[in-house]
């Protein structure tokens, strides 16, 4: 099941990265979904480093929380097994974009504890794909 996931994961990415060969192509609403589908699809593997494709270099926020503080924590709940109890939920979310700048939420968390949203803040970076740059619980 996991080497499936990992398969449809990385048909995803591929679609996400290298873009669609249809004449319109998607839309940049559709390719943030697409990003946003890419990183449950990596939870649902606990593929971190596929979770942390999604997220900028540059990303922060409010709490201080850096690429390199998520990488740690990812790492750490991975191999503590969490990530078996987590879920990423886009179903609801609504994407609204400004040029090269783009909000969706709300983008929820499940987890044992309850539910937690977000809204994440995103941008089409340099290679065309459009990362996380921030993100702020609702």
């Amino acid at each position: 099941m996991k080497a499936m996931r990992n398969v449809v994961a990385s048909l995803l990415a591929l679609v996400v990265f290298t873009g669609c060969t249809s004449l319109r192509g998607p839309s940049a609403a559709e390719q943030i979904m697409l990003s946003l589908g890419a990183l449950q699809t990596a939870e649902e593997a606990e593929d971190v480093a596929g979770m942390l494709a999604i997220f900028s270099d540059d990303f922060s926020n409010a709490d201080g929380a850096t690429k390199q503080a998520i990488t740690q924590m990812f790492e750490g709940l991975a191999a503590q097994g969490v990530f078996e109890a987590i879920s990423f939920d886009t179903s609801k979310a609504q994407v609204t974009v400004d040029g090269d700048s783009a909000t969706a939420t709300p983008v929820s968390v499940v987890t044992p504890q309850g539910v937690q949203s977000f809204t994440y803040h995103l941008k089409k970076e340099s290679d065309g794909v459009w990362r996380i740059v921030d993100s702020v619980q609702r």
